[in-house]
């Protein structure tokens, strides 16, 4: 009656999306805020893609200046990084475009994740807690906790 059961679940993870950007649309006229000060603004490693080789063997609070050991480890956060400082500069509207695709992303990999586990609408219902639920809005509004998703969506 309202077509196959993958049509359904794609209609309904596509809802489920757009409810996500609804949520969160917001977030793109906001600015830098505590973390995201010190990771981007004040970062001169991301400053330059030449450093990217370096994220491998760098903390995550590591500057050009001051390496630190936080024992924070997050090379593909800092390349994230790096590529939103060439593509956006110090304009926060692309980082926090970036942030969002990525817990978008993660919502995806959670869903496929689920189907696997449990019922496809258990499945959905599961990816729309994870999507919805307010813990999850220090991950996309602050820069600086991106790597959450990045780590969920992998």
């Amino acid at each position: 009656m309202f077509g196959s059961d993958s049509s359904r679940l794609t209609a309904g993870l596509l809802l489920l999306v757009l409810l996500t950007l609804t949520a969160y649309a917001g977030v793109i006229g906001l600015g830098f805020v505590w973390d995201d000060r010190a990771l981007v603004l004040e970062n001169a490693l991301i400053q330059d893609l030449r450093m990217v080789p370096g994220y491998f063997s760098l903390d995550l609070w590591s500057t050009e200046a001051d390496v630190v050991s936080s024992g924070y480890y997050r090379p593909l956060m800092l390349l994230s990084l790096a590529v939103d400082h060439a593509l956006f500069g110090q304009e926060p509207a692309g980082y926090h475009l970036h942030s969002l695709l990525w817990h978008l992303l993660s919502i995806g990999s959670l869903s496929l994740f689920l189907r696997r586990l449990v019922s496809p609408e258990a499945a959905l219902m599961g990816a729309a807690l994870f999507a919805l639920h307010p813990i999850q809005s220090e991950t996309v509004v602050w820069i600086a906790a991106r790597n959450d998703s990045m780590a969920a969506t992998f």
